[in-house]
């Protein structure tokens, strides 16, 4: 192929990579890529680990015995006992972004998703059980990145 023809073809790569914001093309990017946080949230929570494959520490000792006492911890995971944290992941699809986030209560859900200290004078430590793709460091997980890198180009079909 000649140089003029290979610049030719760049040209049209640009262009086409310039119109892809506006296109078909991405509001599928976004939607697939909507879906792919959303499932991999759902499966922090279904094998009780974060998107970074850290495992979920178990529940304290006081929590277990209060859950058995009011009849929920055989019927619960961890993060579970009604579920509505689970079920309020969402996220939501802009011009050239995509949100995921939960609707939950502004103090539980950053506390699960980060740790700290919680409760009556914050003196009761809860562990971190991290259930979005994102860290503290505003990272993804590194197969993440892989994944939506992959498919940003299948949909740019360069």
């Amino acid at each position: 192929m000649s140089n003029n023809k290979k610049f030719q073809n760049l040209i049209k790569d640009i262009e086409r990579m310039k119109n892809f914001e506006k296109s078909e093309g991405m509001r599928k990017l976004l939607s697939t890529t909507a879906s792919r946080l959303e499932s991999i949230s759902d499966e922090s929570f279904e094998f009780k680990q974060s998107p970074f494959e850290e495992k979920w520490q178990d529940r304290a000792k006081s929590t277990k015995l209060k859950l058995l006492r009011e009849k929920k911890l055989s019927q619960s995971d961890i993060l579970q006992v009604s579920g509505h944290l689970r079920r309020s992941i969402h996220t939501k699809i802009g011009i050239d972004s995509v949100i995921l986030g939960t609707n939950v209560n502004k103090s539980y859900a950053p506390i699960h998703q980060f740790g700290g200290y919680a409760g009556r004078g914050k003196k009761v430590k809860i562990p971190k059980r991290a259930y979005l793709p994102i860290n503290d460091k505003g990272q993804l997980p590194k197969p993440l990145e892989k994944d939506i890198e992959t498919m940003i180009w299948k949909f740019l079909e360069i």
